[in-house]
């Protein structure tokens, strides 16, 4: 790592960073602070972490790896390996004004870290999948963790984002017919391009750093009626999941809803868990002041955001009637 001054002349700082094996470097963000993120691959066992950070033990044979320096190049700010018990290796960051990391690259592995909900858990097969992973600024915890491939090969080799936390990525994906395994990489409807025209194709995708959650509005009332006069309480139903434990993962303190989402109306959620559609799982209710809300005339929409206790926004809406009119 070799931080050179604004004519080229100079070393500000050199360091090197790595372990008794072998290690390559891909990948490189600054902050707003002058600190440097930089990522790629090891193969020591022995690569520099730090305490308290995400993953301080080589995963096998290849790791990510993901290392903050401070603006001086002298200490470690975090050190995190990244991997499973295959290849994994990273190929682009970015940082964003919080100081979170996203890192993207290639993994064989079948056990590369992913968390709850996230947009594809489990490996596609093939070669390798693609992944993203954002970890939060102090290094020790993923926000989300996702592969993104089908079954044959997949790599993202560069990431991006945009001011409101989306991330995109850019990489190959090999798609060829005449292969044993033909390739099923995800893609959206409506996309620029949905079918495959050669053997390896490139890709762009782009993940938003919202989770939707699914709510149900005065539970039992379809749509639900609202007074915006009334002084009383908006009962909310934040639904689980086979993959969502709406009951523990939701931070109940960031909790906002109302006319736009954001506005501070939580009263209470409810200290039981219930089961308010009768799927069998436990759900989050919770009770919002209905002026604080401030639903206007001509509202067809409730919104509700918050955060998942590991700091994820979530979002959800349903559908509402006004009564009577608000004046």
């Amino acid at each position: 790592m070799t931080n050179l001054n604004a004519a080229g002349s100079a070393l500000f700082y050199s360091t090197y960073l790595g372990g008794s094996k072998f290690e390559e470097s891909h990948g490189i963000a600054v902050d707003s602070a002058g600190s440097a993120y930089v990522t790629g691959g090891t193969g020591s066992s022995d690569f520099p972490t730090t305490p308290g950070a995400f993953q301080t033990t080589f995963g096998g044979l290849t790791d990510a790896f993901v290392t903050k320096l401070n603006a001086a190049g002298s200490a470690l700010a975090y050190s995190t390996y990244l991997g499973g018990s295959n290849y994994d290796r990273c190929h682009g960051i970015a940082v964003d004004s919080a100081g979170s990391a996203y890192v993207t690259g290639g993994t064989s592995s079948s056990d590369f870290p992913t968390t709850p909900n996230a947009f594809q858990t489990t490996f596609g097969g093939g070669s390798s999948d693609a992944f993203v992973t954002k970890l939060n600024a102090a290094g020790s915890a993923l926000a989300y963790s996702t592969y993104l491939g089908g079954n044959n090969y997949d790599e993202s080799f560069g990431v991006a984002l945009d001011s409101a936390g989306s991330a995109y990525l850019t990489g190959t994906t090999a798609t060829c017919m005449q292969c044993p395994n033909p390739g099923n990489f995800p893609i959206t409807p409506g996309a620029f391009q949905t079918a495959s025209n050669g053997n390896y194709e490139v890709f762009v995708a782009k993940f938003t750093d919202v989770i939707s959650v699914a709510i149900d509005i005065k539970p039992g009332e379809k749509p639900a009626s609202l007074n915006p006069r009334s002084n009383g309480k908006i009962p909310v139903a934040i639904l689980s999941s086979s993959t969502f434990d709406a009951t523990t993962q939701v931070d109940r303190t960031s909790l906002t809803f109302g006319h736009t989402g954001n506005e501070q109306s939580l009263d209470f959620c409810n200290a039981g868990k219930q089961d308010v559609n009768g799927d069998g799982l436990p759900d989050l209710v919770c009770h919002f002041d209905t002026p604080k809300a401030a639903f206007q005339a001509g509202d067809t929409t409730g919104l509700l955001k918050g955060q998942t206790i590991t700091g994820v926004p979530i979002q959800g809406s349903d559908a509402i009637r006004i009564v009577p009119s608000a004046r």
